[in-house]
């Protein structure tokens, strides 16, 4: 797996605060967005989205914004919902508030 630029496995407190703050940050934007908006399989979108080239063109701070909103729109969708939509039949067998 390529891995972008990332703070490895030893960040510090304030690291992750200010990782933290950041998805929070995302999550006020997003908690807007109506049921209609936010029912999507998100990590399906972004798989979708690199096999079809979507996000070829887009630098590392456009990728770590998308994976910012990826995060913020999973956490709204469980704090919603109670789970995180998803429409893989393999994930789906796992989490039974889907089926």
């Amino acid at each position: 797996m390529k891995k972008n630029k990332g703070l490895g496995k030893d960040y510090s407190e304030d690291d992750l605060y200010k990782t933290l703050t950041h998805i929070v940050n995302q999550l006020k934007y997003v908690r807007d967005y109506s049921d209609d908006e936010l029912d999507t399989d998100r990590m399906r979108f972004i798989v979708k989205g690199y096999d079809e080239g979507w996000f070829e063109d887009d630098d590392e701070d456009d990728k770590r914004d998308e994976d910012l909103e990826t995060l913020a729109i999973m956490i709204e969708q469980f704090i919603r919902w109670g789970s995180i939509v998803n429409t893989s039949e393999r994930l789906t067998e796992f989490n039974p508030t889907q089926s």
